[in-house]
């Protein structure tokens, strides 16, 4: 059997990119070849491509699938047009780990940083005033309803949706996926081997991107009231600026550190050693893989309690659950 693998990255980057890697690994133990079409202006790490028998830039998606021949192509974070050029070719699946096929903003929250659960529809311009962020001056842009419901219209019409949590199953049925054509995955996580590191009860451990979505900034509202304890973030994003910012302005110098990112054993130590995982999300998490790697490592998790968490989390047995956006519960 042979898989084609469309992803922005190749490179260790997120629950995403190791997800990717994880799996085209798993398979290639089992005698599946895997081949990655990562895109030109993608971040790029040679170690990932161990998997993988074949890897190149995306230049003309439906011309390399014709070429490539494989038994399925399998795209994480496609548009729909590269999903109709593929499908000329092969039986073609999207791996749905996030809101930007659901949400104008992308990360189902409002402006005033309510969790969001409603489906799209006109209302969305209220809730987020039409503007998203966006790269380079002014840093925002205008969005489009109907665009994006163009966009649902060619995934519905061109590939199978998989997802990690019914949560995120429901939420794509009710934009229209037909049932038979959204396949729920749970993510893998492998358990962790003991290991010699030594738990600090007081340390608190973030992993993920840097951005207000993942509610750091309520994290450290909610750090700032327990002074005996501290917090080590791992992850990279581009509101890193800002989260160091929300750190001075709280006067959380001494007890946070913005570590970067961590993968393979340092991520596995980071995990070890800590007494708790937090995970704030004001978005609804589609997963939470990262948490769920926490607890394969015996740390249990704080978590707001939004998305698909509930399937995963049991309170007060593998650690505690939150109203999300709220310091205050939070601490």
């Amino acid at each position: 059997m042979h898989v084609t693998w469309i992803h922005d990255h190749a490179a260790f980057l997120g629950g995403a990119e190791s997800y990717v890697f994880r799996t085209a690994e798993r398979l290639r133990a089992r005698g599946v070849r895997s081949t990655l079409l990562y895109r030109v202006d993608g971040a790029f790490d040679r170690r990932f491509l161990a998997p993988f028998d074949g890897a190149f830039p995306q230049v003309d998606v439906g011309r390399q699938v014709a070429d490539l021949a494989p038994d399925v192509v399998y795209a994480q974070k496609a548009s729909g047009r590269v999903l109709r050029a593929a499908a000329r070719h092969a039986r073609t699946l999207r791996f749905v780990h996030d809101h930007a096929l659901f949400c104008l903003r992308e990360h189902k929250y409002t402006l005033r940083g309510a969790t969001c659960s409603r489906p799209l529809g006109a209302h969305c311009y209220a809730r987020c005033g039409g503007l998203k962020r966006s790269e380079g001056f002014p840093g925002v842009r205008l969005v489009s309803l109907g665009g994006l419901q163009r966009e649902q219209a060619l995934h519905r019409r061109h590939a199978e949706l998989v997802v990690g949590s019914l949560y995120l199953k429901r939420h794509a049925e009710a934009h229209g996926f037909a049932p038979r054509r959204v396949h729920h995955l749970p993510l893998p996580v492998d358990r962790a081997a003991p290991g010699a590191a030594r738990r600090d009860p007081r340390r608190l451990l973030f992993v993920g991107a840097l951005l207000r979505s993942k509610g750091l900034d309520v994290l450290l509202e909610a750090l700032a009231t327990r002074p005996a304890l501290h917090l080590r973030v791992v992850g990279r994003g581009a509101q890193r600026d800002w989260v160091a910012g929300e750190v001075r302005r709280l006067g959380l110098g001494a007890r946070v550190r913005l570590v970067g990112p961590r993968h393979g054993r340092a991520l596995a130590q980071e995990y070890a050693e800590a007494g708790a995982l937090v995970l704030p999300s004001r978005t609804p998490e589609t997963f939470g893989l990262v948490a769920v790697e926490a607890l394969a490592h015996g740390t249990p998790v704080v978590a707001s309690a939004v998305g698909g968490v509930g399937e995963w989390l049991v309170p007060w047995r593998t650690g505690l659950a939150v109203p999300s956006n709220d310091a205050a519960a939070l601490a």
